[in-house]
């Protein structure tokens, strides 16, 4: 990303505030007479914090396919179902899309979790069951 600082940017401690999510690369230029500069690099990933909404649970009688509909993560978030419990291993289409389909499901309560990571972050995580009938 860009940002053009409104600070003194002559200052080896100057700050910079209200980045929004994104890489920012800044360069330190130091000169000296005519010597030639000297230049350092910092790169600055700013991670917006991450949310996981599983969705309501579901309930189905003598239906054995639904679709999963959780939150879509937002900027460089990602998500991740994964099933805790249930009386088989259904197969989750993908596992990363937040809107995919569940098949192979039979009788019984499943819970399954979306994890939503972003960075460095702490994970966030949100569980649905599914009850089948």
């Amino acid at each position: 990303g860009y940002y053009s600082s409104k600070y003194d940017t002559n200052l080896y401690n100057t700050s910079i505030s209200n980045l929004t999510e994104g890489e920012y690369t800044l360069i330190w230029s130091v000169k000296n007479g005519n010597c030639p500069p000297v230049i350092d690099t910092v790169i600055i990933n700013i991670y917006d914090s991450p949310v996981s909404n599983a969705g309501i649970d579901i309930n189905l009688c003598d239906n054995y396919v639904t679709n999963l509909a959780s939150n879509n993560p937002a900027g460089t978030s990602s998500g991740l179902w994964a099933i805790l419990n249930g009386p088989n291993s259904p197969i989750i289409d993908s596992v990363t899309r937040y809107n995919t389909l569940i098949s192979g499901l039979t009788e019984g309560v499943y819970e399954l979790e979306w994890t939503v990571s972003n960075g460095v972050c702490p994970v966030v995580k949100d569980s649905i069951l599914i009850n089948i009938y």
